[in-house]
């Protein structure tokens, strides 16, 4: 599965430990295997208020940056337990669980 974010390397860097903290956490209640991408994009082109969206033909995630500028830091270590980061994680899940589905 390719994880990325095209235009920020901290973004892309935060992202793939980012999916490997949901998949540790909650990967056992997940399969998507099927995902081919996570990507985190500026906007979701047509779905501009949505922060996360799965795009089942094309078996890839789209995430938005919007939660991303909101967190003080990109360290996991120092954003665990912060509402923030827990809204990042809760989108990303419930991607992964449409994905699932």
């Amino acid at each position: 599965m390719k994880i990325y974010c095209k235009y920020n390397e901290e973004y892309d860097r935060f992202l793939k430990r980012l999916v490997e903290y949901v998949l540790h956490k909650y990967g056992s209640e997940l399969d998507i295997t099927g995902v081919k991408e996570i990507e985190l994009v500026k906007e979701i082109k047509g779905f501009r208020e949505s922060d996360g969206r799965y795009i089942a033909q094309d078996n890839k995630i789209l995430l938005a940056e919007r939660k991303y500028k909101e967190l003080p830091c990109l360290d996991i270590k120092d954003l665990e337990g912060t509402e923030s980061f827990e809204s990042a994680v809760s989108t990303l899940y419930h991607e992964m669980g449409h994905a699932t589905d």
